[in-house]
């Protein structure tokens, strides 16, 4: 008898089947079928979630390299002008809506990086991710089949890693928190439609710190406290340890990932390097001269205390990255 999955306790049942059981999940497909070739270049890109932190960034970067591009914001109508029939609104739960978009724009590459409503409360969370995540994969397998598509994961798949080696796309899924679930939910229905041919990339991306950072994101909670002059500022959790990568890096490895040949189809996007967040506090109180309260935390199973990727599958694609975590900071504070 298989072992429970965690979404079986405490959460609403989705009309979608969970193919895979967690804990203790390996990967069990790590190539794409052979018959899948690199993305046309002159074929457009879809970029779903283009004026989140992640989307935004990777829709601007392709502009700039003069890359056809598309971008859909499914939050903000208006958000973005681009005035050349580049941007556009969408429910993404309006299934033939999106059917008929992807139909016309006949995409080489779609990006998937909507986040979810942070309204949605606990129990809606894992629904959210699968629902959303259906109808995308639905709409390029009816529409545009050959579309590569690219998922936005998470570190938190993973849950906590010990030794310094840090988390490969093939550490057990043992996520500690509602939304390390909600992601996992969401990799299940990749999965599924990656087994049935399509190609459908998920990359784990873990602590991203660039421009356009949420306040609640850790390093935007920081920079917006001492642009305001709130101090001393007050980090708890001090001692927990994250794996960060620059905003530049992380668009260079979604690109690479969508250009490639034949990518796997779980890749880590990290630096493989852990810094606390108390050590990212003290560089930035170093540069603006904020006094920093920091505090350690608890350290329970129940709690991502230290999240730690492995690069190894995307440097084997190509990708290195280019800034440290130091220049990362000095770059927002400047």
């Amino acid at each position: 008898m298989p072992p429970a999955s965690p979404f079986s306790s405490g959460y609403p049942k989705s009309p979608y089947p969970y193919r895979l059981r967690l804990p203790g999940y390996i990967v069990g497909m790590e190539k794409t079928p052979e018959r899948h070739h690199p993305p046309d270049d002159s074929a457009p890109w879809l970029v779903l979630g283009a004026a989140g932190f992640i989307g935004r960034a990777v829709f601007t970067h392709l502009r700039a390299q003069g890359q056809k591009v598309i971008g859909i914001d499914v939050k903000n109508p208006g958000s973005i002008k681009t005035g050349d029939g580049s941007w556009f609104t969408l429910n993404i739960h309006e299934p033939c809506l999106l059917q008929e978009i992807v139909r016309k724009i006949k995409p080489s590459v779609l990006l998937n990086a909507i986040g979810h409503d942070s309204a949605s409360g606990i129990p809606a969370l894992c629904d959210e991710y699968i629902c959303s995540t259906t109808h995308i994969l639905q709409a390029v397998q009816i529409e545009q089949p050959n579309c590569r598509v690219i998922l936005i994961g998470s570190a938190a798949e993973y849950g906590n890693i010990s030794g310094n080696e840090g988390a490969r796309e093939s550490h057990p899924l043992m996520p500690v928190s509602v939304y390390g679930r909600a992601k996992c939910a969401q990799f299940e229905v990749a999965h599924r439609f990656a087994s049935e041919g399509m190609s459908v990339i998920t990359a784990r991306l873990f602590n991203p710190i660039g421009p356009g950072q949420s306040t609640k994101q850790f390093v935007g909670y920081l920079l917006d406290k001492v642009r305001l002059g709130q101090y001393p500022i007050h980090i708890h959790s001090g001692n927990y340890v994250r794996d960060w990568v620059d905003l530049r890096d992380v668009v260079q490895a979604l690109l690479i990932i969508g250009r490639a040949v034949s990518p796997p189809l779980v890749v880590n996007i990290c630096s493989g390097h852990g810094h606390t967040r108390g050590f990212v506090a003290s560089y930035l109180g170093q540069l603006s001269g904020a006094e920093m309260m920091i505090e350690p935390g608890k350290i329970s199973p129940g709690t991502l205390w230290r999240s730690l990727g492995n690069p190894e599958r995307i440097g084997q694609l190509g990708w290195k990255p280019q800034y440290q975590l130091t220049q990362s900071v000095s770059d927002l504070w400047g």
